[in-house]
């Protein structure tokens, strides 16, 4: 039997069932992932594996540089066929990592290739794939439909028009949702020119001479109402280091005038204009029933070297400390004291925060919406299969595990998708485990519900995400 097969992962009777029969098919809201609006709207077909996997995926360029790849083949001058050769080398010595196995789900469920990719079968691997990626099935549109995938959600800076995701709207072929996400990470980023020049494009595109912190709120309120007015379901955060301890907006008004002005600002002066900056965020989202995903601890381009040489985004992002809860706790305290708290999805870069992330949620619970504030899906260097199992084990003995919103694909490849099929049958095989163990009931259609609400339901209902007409699409795979 070959390594991708349809039960893989899936270890026992009630596995199988749960999967096969409530899993596999449901459809797809990926809430968060980075696919280029730019990419979508051209619609073009790709030229080859390279193109989809390796030209804008740091995750693989990662594992490629810890191989000892030269950096030539991974994002330099070397062409395309040798770069894959070298990533054929690569992946066969990756087992135990995330990628090995989404790597060969891609190749099965895109392709129908069941062979192992290594340097000797990357030659007819390549030229089978190449052979496919000229049909029309295999353009962006196609591929996402063919997945199931009714909305995804682009992440977009607040200076972002828009216009693509409009003009994307109005292609007959796109039957796919591409709605856009308000990420006002870049005002949080207080490095020197890089925001002054960010501040001119909000003035631009937003019409609005920003010369105060109140003036900066009016352009972001303006750019958000935008948004709004194009689809976008939720406003996402990106912050290093989360304190919202100190609160005091006189501090964060002139903070801001200090950086208005090129100056530096202190670390408290930074800490208060994050806190109520994020604050006016958090409740612009509340008052348009929008949802806040919150990303924390994720430590930035520690490599000059490589920020340098290739700029952000380029695999030199590593886990950071732990969140401290006590420095969280302010923002959602005084948001629920304003009756402002946005249902919300937290999220970590270290899987050691889970646990406490989980608890620390149901600490703000409200009446009538089931997980208003959640630990979101395992991220980043999380998302592997021990992490998965251990996060949906956290959420089971923590909260309320069918309030769950599932699976997101957090990429740029627009074959990731397949994730979303490996977390299901990571789900459906915990569930499969403990129903044959005798830990929970052995009813089908309690747990088949379970399936059916995480892997799809509670995203759209979460997210208030409103499914076209043409329905959930059509079967997922190569005939």
């Amino acid at each position: 039997m070959s390594l991708i097969h349809d039960d893989f992962m899936l270890k026992n009777e009630w596995s199988r069932l749960l999967y096969h029969k409530y899993g596999a098919d449901m459809p797809i809201f990926d809430y968060h992932s980075h696919l280029e609006p730019e990419e979508l709207l051209k619609n073009a077909n790709y030229s080859n594996l390279t193109e989809i996997w390796l030209k804008q995926d740091h995750y693989k360029w990662r594992l490629m540089r810890a191989a000892g790849i030269p950096e030539q083949s991974i994002t330099g001058s070397e062409d395309d066929y040798k770069k894959f050769l070298a990533w054929s080398g690569v992946i066969e010595k990756c087992i135990g990592n995330p990628i090995y196995h989404w790597t060969h789900l891609e190749l099965y469920r895109y392709f129908g290739i069941r062979e192992i990719l290594n340097p000797k079968t990357a030659p007819l691997i390549w030229e089978q794939t190449c052979s496919l990626l000229k049909e029309k099935d295999y353009r962006p549109a196609s591929l996402l439909k063919r997945a199931r995938v009714q909305g995804i959600c682009t992440t977009d800076d607040p200076t972002n028009a828009l216009d693509l995701h409009q003009r994307i709207r109005q292609e007959e072929e796109w039957e796919v949702q591409v709605i856009p996400t308000f990420r006002p990470d870049r005002a949080f980023s207080l490095r020197g020119k890089e925001y002054q020049n960010w501040l001119e494009k909000l003035e631009r595109i937003s019409g609005i001479t920003i010369e105060s912190y109140d003036c900066l709120e009016e352009a972001l309120t303006h750019r958000f109402l935008h948004f709004r007015q194009a689809g976008c379901l939720s406003g996402d955060q990106s912050i290093t280091v989360p304190d919202f301890f100190c609160r005091d907006r006189r501090i964060a008004v002139s903070a801001f005038e200090k950086l208005r002005g090129g100056n530096e600002i202190s670390y408290q002066e930074t800490l208060a204009y994050q806190t109520e900056l994020m604050l006016f965020l958090a409740a612009l989202y509340h008052d348009h029933n929008m949802v806040m995903q919150l990303h924390f601890g994720a430590a930035r381009n520690v490599s000059n070297l490589l920020f340098e040489r290739l700029g952000p985004d380029c695999g030199g992002d590593t886990m950071g400390d732990p969140v401290d809860i006590h420095r969280i706790a302010p923002l959602f305290r005084i948001l629920e004291s304003w009756g402002k708290l946005p249902r919300t999805i937290l999220f970590s870069s270290n899987p050691n925060d889970y646990e406490k992330l989980a608890a620390f949620a149901n600490c703000f619970s409200s009446d009538g919406i089931p997980g208003k504030i959640q630990l979101g899906a395992a991220w980043w260097f999380g998302d592997h299969k021990d992490g998965i199992e251990s996060q949906l084990k956290i959420i089971a003995r923590q909260s309320v595990l069918p309030c769950f919103v599932g699976m997101l694909t957090d990429s740029r490849s627009i074959l990731s998708q397949s994730r979303h099929d490996y977390f299901r049958r990571i789900l459906c095989n915990l569930l499969g485990s403990w129903a044959e163990a005798g830990e929970i009931p052995m009813d089908e259609e309690l747990l088949g519900g379970f399936v059916r609400d995480i892997s799809y339901r509670n995203a759209a209902e979460f997210f208030n995400f409103k499914e076209l007409e043409q329905g959930a699409g059509v079967s997922y795979g190569r005939k």
